[in-house]
């Protein structure tokens, strides 16, 4: 989804309250506050947030002029038909403890939106998504994360 989509319906505040499903949040412009467990985030431009499965968050306030895209997913999801919940150790982004706030430097930014569009088109326009597909485009974005640094 685009960010822009969903902030311009959302209702805010969002109380604490805890997902089943992963999100990753990038942001293209503007900035996108919210609140994980303790810890106070404000994700701008060409930075994504982490959200795992299962943490609690909330968000006070909307910036309504935020661009960017959110990918939601669940655990099942990666696993699908073909694997076991062994696979999930290939996705060590979605296992960041200390800081969920990951930042680029401007020459990989464009390959990170790239796999988000994929994913917005994969999701959005196809009737039925490829989940291949999808895992592909995750394991894709989880080698760029890897390489690097978690911010503050």
């Amino acid at each position: 989804m685009r960010i822009e989509d969903v902030v311009s319906h959302a209702k805010v505040p969002v109380p604490p309250s805890r997902e089943e499903c992963h999100t990753l949040i990038l942001v293209l412009e503007g900035f996108y506050e919210l609140k994980i467990g303790t810890q106070e985030y404000r994700v701008k431009e060409g930075e994504i947030i982490i959200q795992q499965a299962g943490s609690i968050f909330s968000i006070d306030r909307i910036n309504r002029q935020t661009k960017g895209f959110t990918c939601h997913f669940h655990s099942d999801m990666l696993v699908g038909k073909l694997s076991t919940s062994a696979i999930l150790a290939d996705f060590e982004f979605l296992n960041v403890w200390a800081n969920s706030l990951v930042q680029f430097d401007e020459d990989r930014l464009p390959f990170i939106i790239n796999i988000f569009r994929r994913l917005h088109v994969e999701y959005n326009y196809n009737q039925k998504p490829d989940f291949h597909s999808i895992y592909a485009y995750l394991l894709a974005l989880q080698k760029v994360c890897e390489s690097y640094s978690y911010g503050v």
